[in-house]
């Protein structure tokens, strides 16, 4: 289908159903067609501009990328921060904090604990440099030890 004038769209972005191949200048308006147009309607978002590069990027490509970015953002958070266990009277370290750090324990209720990794109260001591699931790293991080 060969997209009509009224079917154009002036921003710069492209409609997937109508046309891919314009010259935007730097005022913003449209100053010629390339002739290019999509395929399908899975060729979305493509912008183009005055030197005639068009560029495009399907909606599962930046749907992918997000999702991609998301995983390591959340991994990343998963390995740095330390956790902590429930045990009768408050919580104690199940996994310490990265050096540098501290693990900072609290009661989150039902009887289970999350902890999270925080700068250490002392940066001098020796728990700091090298922590472990000692009650002295415990109170580095300032939090619930009442499990210890």
């Amino acid at each position: 289908m060969q997209p009509t004038n009224s079917m154009l769209i002036d921003e710069g972005f492209i409609d997937c159903s109508v046309d891919c191949g314009r010259v935007i200048d730097e005022n913003g308006v449209r100053s010629h067609d390339i002739g290019t147009f999509p395929a399908s309607s899975e060729q979305c978002g493509g912008i183009c501009i005055a030197n005639n590069q068009c560029t495009h990027y399907t909606l599962i490509q930046r749907f992918t990328f997000v999702l991609v970015l998301l995983c390591i953002i959340s991994c990343y958070s998963v390995m740095t921060d330390c956790s902590c266990d429930y045990h009768s009277g408050g919580c104690s370290i199940r996994r310490p904090a990265s050096p540098g750090n501290a693990c900072k324990c609290s009661y989150k209720g039902f009887w289970s604990c999350a902890g999270s990794q925080t700068g250490c109260r002392d940066p001098s001591s020796h728990y700091c440099h090298n922590p472990d699931t000692s009650i002295q790293s415990c109170f580095l991080g300032g939090g619930d030890c009442g499990g210890y």
